[in-house]
Order: C-alpha cells, then sequence, then structure tokens
C-alpha cells in the first residue's frame, strides 16, 4: 500500500508538470456515455468510474503518460538529430500503436486469462463491464502485457505487410 501510495503521490506531481508542458491533462477525462441500457455493456459508471481515465489505477495511469511522455521526446530527439521528419512521424506512429496496446493490457477492467497463463486485454469487444478481480501487468518487466510485447506485436505485424507483393492497377 506504501507503494501505491507514492504511486498516486508521483502520478499527481507528474499530471501537473506535463498538463503545464503539453497544454492539456495528459489523463483522459472524457466521460464514458452513460445510457440506461448499457448494463452489461458499459456498466463502470455505476461503480463511480465516470471517465475514460478512472478505467485505470495510478499506478497504471503513472506508466501510461511515463511512455507517453517518452515517445513525444523520442520523436523531439529524432528531430534534433537531423532525422526526416516524416521518418520521425512514422517511427513514433509506430511507438504510439504499441503504447495503445499497452493501455488494453493495463487497465482494471483485465483479467487472467488461465488457459493461456496471460493477462486477457481490455478492449477485446464493444463493452467495459465491471471486473471484480484484475490482474495487473507490469509494463516493464517480462510478463503478458508489458511495453516489450507490444514493441513486438507492432514489429511483427510490420514484418508481415512488408512480406505482402505490391498491387499493380490496370486502368
Amino acid at each position: 500500500m506504501e507503494f501505491y501510495r507514492l504511486a498516486e503521490e508521483y502520478l499527481e506531481e507528474k499530471r501537473k508538470k506535463l498538463w503545464e508542458e503539453w497544454g492539456i491533462d495528459p489523463v483522459p477525462d472524457e466521460p464514458l456515455r452513460r445510457v440506461p441500457v448499457t448494463f452489461g455493456v458499459i456498466n463502470v459508471w455505476v461503480y463511480g468510474m465516470n471517465t475514460w481515465g478512472d478505467l485505470f489505477n495510478s499506478r497504471q495511469k503513472l506508466a501510461l503518460i511515463t511512455f507517453t511522455e517518452k515517445v513525444r521526446l523520442a520523436y523531439k530527439k529524432m528531430l534534433e538529430e537531423g532525422y526526416d521528419k516524416d521518418y520521425a512521424k512514422a517511427v513514433v506512429s509506430y511507438l504510439g500503436l504499441a503504447l495503445g496496446r499497452l493501455a488494453d493490457y493495463s487497465s482494471t477492467l483485465t483479467v487472467w486469462e488461465n488457459n493461456r497463463d496471460t493477462i486477457a486485454h481490455t478492449y477485446s469487444r464493444q463493452a467495459l463491464p465491471m471486473i471484480w478481480d484484475y490482474i495487473e501487468a507490469n509494463t516493464i518487466g517480462s510478463s503478458s502485457g508489458n511495453w516489450l510485447s507490444g514493441i513486438n506485436w507492432i514489429l511483427s505485424v510490420l514484418s508481415h505487410l512488408t512480406q505482402i507483393p505490391p498491387v499493380e492497377v490496370e486502368e
């Protein structure tokens, strides 16, 4: 609990710093849609989760905004080192996709997939039901749902996509 409280404190410090630097709140504060017929689809608001940011605990938010900050810094660093702007955009776009995967595996709505001994991701269907017993990924460790597994997934997809032969268009 002590480390959790420390994460809460550091999250608020980092959140304020990034808010001043970026001009926006780094934790998503958009409201979750409240529709009475969404029980079983999106019912987390019944339990006090009213914004997208509420779907993550303090450690998860801290990890996600830290990775976001580093992706933004990578873009800036590539430009400073003379990389082509379009190349830098492409690289950070792929890093952004990995960040999206990290968010998918780093919420309070993930569950343990016991038939594969891995974390099941949050956004596997068009629903956000309340989860009473969630698993928390170690984003920098070697468990499922970590940053490096997201990077490796993106690299695997890119590798497959580059193997597709070009299509010739007949006019």
